[in-house]
């Protein structure tokens, strides 16, 4: 069993406890004020505005394990609340707390810790039909507009995919007309095997 508790990456962070020890929420609460405590003591702050948190606890019915669903509209009760003290005041604030079928945003994708990956796809479809529309009305040559395929919209696309379980009709459904795009900017029938298209 790993000790490790935290996973930062420039300034975001992850924070992972369990109950091995007890009490879930103290732990968390514990180990996000040392983190508060060691930022602000090298020159840093942490936005607790920004910080959020989320229990996963399982519920079995009939051998099957079930996510326990959590309603952010909800009010805590007082023992499963996070709270923080900022360092440079002494104020007191609670985190915000997300059920974890909810999606949220890092590093340029929305995740969630059940693996739902609804509103990744919504932007992704959006980033698509946002770059097939300014491409059909462009005067870019065929050349430039597989250019634009390859070097703008195909990163943006795949940077987010591997955050994601989406199946590959999803994927296929939000891609094909940028795909279609770029074999028509190589005067290739849309109909045309891809593996020969793009060999």
């Amino acid at each position: 069993l790993s000790q490790r508790v935290e996973d930062a990456f420039v300034d975001d962070t992850s924070m992972t406890v369990d109950d091995r020890a007890g009490n879930p929420v103290a732990a968390l609460c514990r180990h996000s004020q040392t983190h508060e405590r060691y930022l602000y003591a090298t020159g840093g702050q942490l936005a607790i505005h920004k910080c959020f948190w989320t229990l996963v606890a399982w519920s079995w019915q009939n051998g099957v394990a079930e996510l326990v669903p959590y309603d952010s509209a909800e009010m805590d009760r007082k023992d499963c609340r996070v709270r923080l003290r900022h360092s440079q005041n002494g104020q007191e604030e609670i985190v915000k707390r997300i059920g974890p079928n909810e999606e949220y945003r890092t590093l340029g994708a929305y995740i969630s810790v059940s693996g739902e990956y609804g509103t990744q796809l919504k932007v992704l479809r959006k980033k698509t039909c946002d770059w097939v529309y300014r491409i059909k009305n462009s005067i870019l040559s065929g050349t430039d507009k597989l250019l634009a395929y390859n070097m703008f919209l195909l990163p943006q696309v795949l940077y987010a995919t591997p955050c994601m379980m989406a199946d590959p009709v999803s994927l296929q459904r939000i891609h094909r007309p940028a795909l279609e795009m770029a074999l028509n900017a190589l005067n290739v029938n849309r109909n045309y095997p891809l593996a020969v298209a793009f060999a």
